[in-house]
């Protein structure tokens, strides 16, 4: 079309602008309570993420230093702090209750919600940063991803440890691709780094791994398939005591 476009600007008109859903108040506690079933649909529901690899977390806010003053941030940077985290700690350690630096107080958690909401709301996956008392650290109240189908999809710690393994054979077998033919010499090669590597992880970043079989794929013969046995550590998140009288 050579015609210019009509300037919008000169046509005025009348419009109306629709939020999607009724808006949430956080006054009573069962609109509080409203608040966090929402959350949760948001994260796991039926329409949810559902995804192992997605954490959301909650507050909206976070209060930090910044040059002596307290001032406040958006949540993003309690995705921030957990990426850092991630970056910095052994894979296998888990984040609950973990403390995290950087940060003053949360801003809209257990400040605001009470427990039975937050549970609530991390029923469907929602990953809530809290403070037990003005002045203590932050922390993870519970390590979730938004699949908590499971309990190795819903801890993130698991999640990282077997990212972290399969990273790090990818890495040990992609020098061996494309520059070699298939023979008993390479798969003993291929198996050989892929036992060292499973060796450097077994007892710190998962509790087993082991190489189950390595073999050429039959139907596709420049193909070779290894199956791998990975079994992590499991988060401490219960201890339950039985008393006797």
């Amino acid at each position: 079309n050579t015609n210019a476009p009509e300037d919008i600007t000169d046509v005025p008109e009348a419009g109306t602008v629709f939020v999607r859903q009724a808006a949430l108040n956080n006054v009573t506690t069962g609109e509080k309570l409203e608040t966090c079933e929402t959350l949760a649909e948001i994260a796991g529901g039926v329409t949810g993420f559902q995804n192992r690899r997605l954490v959301m977390i909650q507050p909206e806010s976070a209060s930090v230093q910044l040059g002596g003053m307290e001032t406040l941030v958006p949540g993003y940077y309690w995705g921030c702090g957990v990426a850092a985290m991630t970056g910095q700690q052994n894979p296998s350690q888990p984040f609950t209750n973990l403390p995290m630096v950087g940060f003053v107080r949360p801003i809209g958690s257990n400040d605001m919600f009470s427990e039975d909401a937050m549970a609530t709301a991390a029923a469907g996956g929602i990953y809530w940063i809290i403070q037990d008392a003005p002045g203590a650290p932050c922390v993870s109240r519970h390590q979730l991803t938004t699949n908590v189908g499971s309990l190795k999809t819903r801890e993130f710690s698991i999640l990282k440890s077997v990212d972290y393994v399969a990273k790090l054979l990818r890495g040990q077998v992609k020098r061996f691709i494309g520059r070699n033919n298939i023979t008993k010499q390479l798969l003993e090669a291929v198996s050989l780094g892929m036992q060292g590597a499973l060796s450097s992880v077994t007892g710190s970043v998962v509790a087993e791994a082991s190489l189950d079989s390595i073999t050429q794929d039959q139907n596709n013969p420049d193909t070779i398939r290894a199956e791998v046995t990975i079994v992590p550590f499991y988060p401490a998140n219960y201890i339950k005591i039985t008393i006797f009288v």
